[in-house]
């Protein structure tokens, strides 16, 4: 399908994902998409039973399962699945009202046409069916008209840049003008997230600032909620420290700064990411939310669903405009270890919320500010917030490994293993992305074209690569920065070869309390724990069976081993990269009921306790610790 960049007097992007289904999985990516797609291919008929809008029972849900399966039957280039999502979006669009509204939603509830309106762009993208076109421009052109007297109210509120975006992206295709009004009339309505990371408020654990209690006080007392510009206290407070609302809101400045051009604006991600990390982050490079901002303890719970939605919301600005060079490594970070953290391999199960540190998942016993007290077992409950989010993100971070630019060539986000087909020129070009990244050091990019063509490749470097290398086809060796893109022009043919190393180091990144974090390229390295399992009920608990109070020696160094036999993915019996450390016991680290409590700030352990433990891969641990002390080492007759 034609790239449809920003036209005036939208601000002018560079780059643009393509299609859904022009990238496909391989290797440990397609094994990971393949076996999430049966249950929630399953799920629909649940959730939508026979295709039929009137029998549907949770708006939300069934728009996350359509929205995750449209990406994923692309991305797998499914026939079945295709054939499925059609069948969907033909009772979507037989849903449409003379007016524009659609979907069967009580009128007035924006939220659940704003999330299946995402699967309706994908669709669209994906399959070229102009029908969706016209389903969402009857739905803008029945918002501009009825805004005022029937404004967005609560979530619809705090989650609108996903509303505006995709007008803008409906405005890029078809011109009318009413989309930009319609975009400022939203923006009118949108909580403030420009400045909400500005001025950043909450700088504290909700679980400091304001008790649960206190707060559904207040929101009780006002009576209305968020409604169009209304914004009251209680409630726009609940909103932007909710943290799902929050990632949503991540890509808020930057869609507005499309039309509405400022230096806030245009910097809100980049003052919004680094204020979330500082102040509530983790060595899992992901802010805490359970369900609320809960401060940077890496025992405080981390949302499946939030980190999805932070995932579409940088994947979102990098095609919007430049927001940031550090968006594709924040992007990465998230998908290579929470996202698969957050998945159970051996039955398919999800959790709701992991923790950095995770000692027990268990169904209470846990310092949530606000979610269910179950709400770290693993679950196969796709009527659970988790699932549907975790597909959906896998796939389309699939779909975004790769981008199209604007002066005809293609651009490297992530370099898993996939392969890509483009037309540049009006001649069909394949590339093939070989390697076990990010497990491996080395990427290998082969081209396949009808005849040759010319075109640039843009090849993003690390900000981690150590002296990393790129071997051009005619065997010239090209060297290049950390944290830089390369810029390959030439003419590609199909016996053209690409091949990159990037080396590696184990390095300490350092958090609160004084604690850090063994990290390898864009993995977290994590030291798993002994589990015991108990199943009940669709559920799977995990309870720590041995010693968890590990911390890490100051002196010790740390080297990364590859076992060359293993397969590349997120296996915890036979793991493909470990990291060995020296690590100690402490008795200074407690446990808060079935949480680690607060990391002892360099606790004492004498040289002799030393003992080499292998770290592995965060995604592929249940129990572990990951964010560790550093402890104090003491000589034996001191």
């Amino acid at each position: 399908m034609k790239a449809f960049y920003n036209r005036a007097p939208l601000t002018q992007n560079q780059k643009l994902a393509l299609s859904p289904g022009r990238i496909r999985p391989e290797g440990w990516l397609k094994t990971q998409i393949v076996k999430l797609k049966e249950p929630v291919k399953e799920s629909l008929n649940e959730l939508w039973p026979a295709c039929d809008i009137d029998r549907i029972t949770d708006r939300e849900r069934a728009a996350y399962a359509l929205d995750a399966l449209v990406t994923t039957a692309y991305a797998l280039d499914d026939e079945e699945l295709k054939q499925k999502t059609k069948e969907y979006m033909d009772a979507l669009i037989r849903s449409k009202r003379e007016d524009g509204w659609f979907y069967g939603a009580e009128e007035g509830d924006y939220w659940p046409l704003i999330l299946i309106l995402r699967a309706v762009y994908a669709y669209f993208c994906a399959a070229g069916d102009k029908r969706a076109l016209v389903l969402m421009d009857g739905f803008f052109k029945y918002e501009y008209r009825n805004l005022s007297q029937k404004p967005l109210e609560g979530r619809a509120c705090a989650r609108c840049a996903d509303n505006i975006y995709i007008a803008l992206r409906l405005f890029n295709i078809t011109g009318q003008k009413y989309l930009l009004e319609l975009c400022k009339k939203l923006k009118a309505q949108m909580i403030d997230w420009t400045n909400v990371f500005s001025t950043f408020p909450n700088v504290q654990p909700m679980s400091k600032s304001m008790s649960l209690g206190r707060l559904k006080e207040g929101m009780l007392a006002e009576k209305n909620g968020l409604m169009g510009e209304n914004h009251p206290f209680f409630a726009s407070y609940y909103h932007q420290s909710h943290g799902v609302n929050v990632a949503f809101g991540l890509k808020a400045p930057g869609v507005v700064s499309l039309f509405k051009s400022g230096f806030k604006e245009l910097n809100g991600f980049k003052y919004g990411w680094e204020k979330l990390m500082k102040y509530h982050g983790t060595a899992l490079g992901m802010f805490t939310c359970d369900e609320h901002l809960n401060g940077s303890n890496p025992s405080a719970g981390v949302s499946t669903a939030a980190i999805a939605e932070a995932m579409l919301s940088m994947e979102t600005l990098m095609d919007a405009g430049d927001f940031g060079s550090e968006i594709p490594d924040a992007l990465e970070k998230l998908a290579y270890n929470g996202l698969e953290a957050a998945l159970d391999e051996s039955d398919l199960s999800v959790q709701q919320l992991q923790q950095t540190n995770q000692i027990g998942c268990l169904r209470s016993g846990h310092a949530w500010y606000n979610s269910v007290e179950d709400a770290n077992v693993y679950s196969k409950d796709l009527g659970r917030e988790g699932y549907l989010e975790l597909l959906g993100a896998l796939s389309r971070f699939c779909a975004s490994l790769w981008q199209e630019t604007s002066d005809d060539g293609l651009s490297c986000v992530s370099y898993a293993p996939c392969s890509l087909s483009h037309v540049i020129d009006s001649v069909p070009v394949r590339l093939e992305v070989g390697g076990s990244y990010p497990f491996g050091e080395s990427v290998e990019i082969s081209f396949n074209t009808k005849r040759p063509v010319e075109f640039p490749l843009y090849l993003r470097i690390p900000f981690w690569a150590v002296n990393p290398m790129i071997y051009l086809p005619n065997g010239e060796i090209m060297t290049v920065r950390a944290g830089e893109t390369a810029c390959l022009r030439q003419k590609w043919s199909s016996d053209s070869t690409v091949k990159l190393i990037l080396p590696r180091q184990v390095r300490l990144s350092k958090w609160s309390r004084q604690s850090i974090a063994a990290e390898i390229g864009p993995l977290l390295m994590a030291l798993p724990l002994k589990a015991e399992t108990k199943k009940e009920n669709g559920t799977k608990e995990y309870s720590c069976k041995g010693e968890w109070r590990y911390v890490l020696a100051a002196d010790g160094s740390m080297k990364a081993v590859t076992d060359e036999n293993a397969q590349p993915g997120f296996n915890a019996s036979a793991p493909c990269l470990k990291v060995l450390a020296r690590v100690c016991k402490t008795d200074a680290w407690a446990a808060e009921q079935n949480d680690a409590g607060a990391i002892p700030i360099q606790p004492q352990c004498a040289k002799n306790s030393q003992v080499t433990a292998e770290l592995i891969p965060y995604g592929a641990t249940r129990l572990r610790i990951a964010q560790f002390a550093t402890a104090k080492v003491e000589e034996e007759n001191a």
